[in-house]
């Protein structure tokens, strides 16, 4: 990743969640509080180079909700805004090229559409279930007022010639069809999304855009470990591939790699393009 930064000259990355796993032990899932000694374990005293000096601009997963989410807003917040985490849900808009193209990046927490409470009765999961009841995110209410501000987003960037969607759980193929994430794809297509950016799952895979879907789905969740993908992707990575996604943008073209990292000669294995909405 820090030789793909370097070469491109990288202007941020984009962290699909489950920012700080159990890594040994006797260890914490997530963080639990903003001094908590894995800032630097596993982000901060981790990504040299370019990667130390970019943006993150990142969204929470599950692992993250195991403890405390609300430390690592507050870090953002008040500690280090490169790790970037203003709120659970938030929009960025840039502007790109010598007319300004604009692009809205539409930032998710797809973890109340994933799990359902009444669902997560296993020891390690009670966390999870506590935190989103703490929330107030364990109602059907919550959900469907999450759906609304998503769509309230995409109405409003409607003029925008890029939307681009991120979230932690992936919707490639049949992992689509996890409890209420059936209901983001079809607000995703109605508002023309150009592409989606996913995790969750540890591998690398995507669902191309086509004709009457016009979103591009991608998953890169390989960065540490491997297990079963989504059935139904369009391309994926063999077992056993570590790896991650790198792509570029300006205001007619995304251009994007999948980049096998396994060993210590890292290959791109799958390459492609992404077109804007008009």
């Amino acid at each position: 990743m820090e030789a793909w930064a370097q070469y491109y000259h990288d202007d941020f990355v984009l962290n699909t969640g489950d920012n700080f796993y159990i890594s040994y032990v006797g260890d914490h899932e997530g963080v639990t509080s903003v001094d908590d000694p894995k800032w630097n374990r596993i982000w901060k005293g981790v990504y040299k180079g370019r990667l130390a000096e970019i943006p993150w601009y990142t969204i929470a997963g599950n692992h993250d909700w195991y403890n405390n989410i609300t430390a690592q807003v507050d870090y953002s917040l008040n500690y280090d805004s490169r790790f970037f985490l203003p709120s659970t849900y938030y929009v960025r808009e840039s502007y790109i090229g010598p007319d300004k193209t604009k692009i809205a990046w539409i930032h998710i927490d797809t973890d109340i559409f994933y799990y359902n409470s009444t669902d997560l009765e296993e020891t390690e999961k009670i966390p999870l279930k506590q935190q989103l009841k703490k929330f107030g995110w364990d109602s059907l209410q919550a959900k469907e007022d999450k759906l609304k501000w998503i769509e309230d987003r995409l109405v409003e960037q409607q003029n925008s010639k890029w939307i681009i969607v991120v979230g932690h759980h992936p919707l490639v193929g049949l992992c689509a069809m996890q409890y209420y994430m059936v209901r983001l794809r079809p607000l995703f297509e109605k508002y023309r999304v150009a592409a989606y950016f996913s995790g969750h799952a540890h591998t690398l895979q995507l669902e191309l855009a086509k004709l009457g879907q016009p979103v591009t789905y991608f998953l890169s969740g390989a960065g540490s470990r491997m297990e079963e993908r989504c059935p139904g992707q369009d391309w994926g990575v063999p077992d056993k591939v570590l790896g991650f996604l790198h792509t570029t943008i300006n205001d007619t073209v995304m251009t994007y790699e999948y980049v096998d990292s396994t060993t210590l000669e890292p290959k791109v294995v799958y390459k492609g393009h992404v077109y804007p909405r008009y």
